[in-house]
């Protein structure tokens, strides 16, 4: 007999079976691939012992993240902290802006569209698990891509500079760097200036020496390819940054893997420092004491101030960061639930005012800003269309900025268009209830300047029993003695 769970999974395949018959049948298709659901009633299934938490949406969902755009090349593998499979890659900044999926939505807080349906208390807990006990708060990105998100938003004249300083300030700093790890090394290492004396004690045992010759070797190693980057990065930028629109966008990766050796360099020479004190002056203990506690004081006092800064000033990039880079390099903000929740508070609001600086400064319209009122005539005509076809919260913003870039501006210039040419502006749907609220409206009240009268016009009468035509009925209203006279 089959398992509980064999017969769950069993009728999810019977379940999955019948929705693609019922799209085969539509679609006129007569043949179907093979059945999971025939294969278990011919007795030929293999019940499996494990039953994965999913809900029967699973299935169209995506398998992997999308590198260019939707339906491109899939990476199904886990990404590492460059990347998050939970978002799409762009290769824009205007296609990372307009698609609300992507890793720079998620930079921005974007909620996403969820229709999910939890069908179990597990997947509840998943969801609680995630996102915290804030449903609202969009679950961070973790990634340091997140330090160079704000830069490509930036107008091309500030981000084709910036990216040429940062590049030399990689390089120039990996060079100087590599000056002070190699006198590190030198000073604490045994096959430079010696180690300590006494090779019984145990600050002076072989391995914490040879401990201390693979920490320098892998300071230096990151210093030397952060410069050798940094570098062709800064020639490229030099070259390619005041033509290519999306060269500060595209240079993230790079920059990354630039940033993460600098921390790399920063790590390890507080490590190497440490164990170059303990090795070398561990059998003078009040020595040890004090160039210990000098060394730890100003390493701590550094990391804290630094921690602090960024928590503050940027916060939006600290909700982001990766959690082994929050707890092993930046772990003071972390420390309180105050501080937390300062980090979220903070994020929010930055990520409004980067939001908006992105779509001002490249002249489109924030697709996810729902502009329920609009005060304009074309706007008020859109907006009435809108909810005359059961779109109330709809954002028409952004087909009365279309309508606008071709300079019309009244709806009168409307009235001559097709339902074909209408469609080219804004949905089907929607061009069809404009041009037929066009067709059927009255002519607004206009005041006569010469004469101070109004004209109003009823478009269509009513037809009487006498007479089987139509007729107009328009009436002239002198504001000056306000009297009627019928036309």
């Amino acid at each position: 007999m089959p398992s509980t769970v064999g017969r769950r999974l069993m009728q999810k395949n019977m379940r999955k079976a019948a929705k693609a018959r019922e799209k085969d049948n539509m679609s006129g298709g007569d043949e179907f691939e093979d059945d999971p659901a025939t294969e278990a009633d011919e007795g030929n299934y293999t019940y499996p012992d494990h039953l994965d938490d999913d809900d029967d949406e699973k299935e169209d969902q995506p398998t992997g993240r999308s590198i260019f755009g939707r339906g491109g090349r899939k990476i199904t593998e886990r990404a590492s902290s460059f990347g998050d499979p939970g978002f799409n890659k762009s290769d824009t900044t205007l296609k990372a802006l307009s698609d609300p999926q992507s890793e720079l939505a998620r930079f921005l807080l974007t909620k996403r569209g969820d229709d999910m349906k939890w069908k179990s208390m597990r997947s509840i807990e998943n969801r609680a698990a995630i996102f915290g006990k804030d449903s609202s708060m969009v679950k961070g990105m973790r990634s340091n891509l997140v330090w160079f998100y704000s830069m490509s938003l930036e107008p091309l004249d500030v981000r084709k500079e910036r990216i040429i300083m940062l590049a030399e300030a990689y390089a120039i700093f990996g060079a100087l760097f590599l000056s002070g790890t190699w006198v590190l090394y030198e000073w604490g290492s045994s096959l430079g200036y010696g180690g300590c004396s006494l090779d019984d004690s145990f600050a002076c045992h072989p391995g914490l020496d040879r401990a201390f010759e693979a920490i320098m070797t892998m300071a230096i190693t990151s210093n030397l390819f952060m410069a050798m980057f940094a570098s062709f990065l800064w020639l490229m930028s030099v070259l390619f940054s005041g033509t290519h629109q999306n060269w500060v966008f595209g240079c993230r990766h790079l920059l990354v893997i630039c940033h993460t050796l600098l921390c790399c360099v920063l790590v390890l020479t507080i490590a190497g420092v440490g164990v170059g004190i303990l090795t070398k002056l561990a059998p003078n203990w009040p020595e040890l004491v004090i160039a210990m506690a000098f060394f730890l004081i100003i390493a701590v006092c550094g990391v804290y101030q630094s921690s602090v800064l960024i928590a503050t000033q940027l916060p939006l990039e600290y909700y982001h960061f990766p959690l082994w880079f929050k707890w092993g390099i930046l772990p003071f903000p972390m420390l309180t639930k105050k501080s937390r929740d300062k980090i979220r508070a903070g994020a929010h609001q930055r990520a409004k005012e980067l939001k908006a600086r992105a779509f001002k400064e490249r002249t489109v319209l924030d697709p996810s800003v729902s502009l329920k009122d609009s005060f304009s005539p074309i706007g008020r005509l859109l907006r009435a269309a809108a909810d005359n076809i059961g779109k109330k919260d709809h954002d028409i913003s952004q087909y009365e900025a279309r309508l606008e870039k071709d300079w019309y501006t009244k709806t009168e210039e409307l009235k001559s268009m097709t339902v074909d040419i209408l469609a080219r502006y804004m949905p089907r749907r929607m061009a069809d209830e404009v041009h037929r609220t066009l067709t059927l409206e009255l002519d607004s009240p206009t005041l006569n300047e010469a004469g101070g009268l109004i004209s109003v016009s009823i478009g269509r009468g009513e037809v009487d029993d006498d007479d089987n035509g139509e007729k107009r009925v328009s009436w002239k209203i002198d504001l000056s003695d306000a009297q009627m006279r019928d036309t």
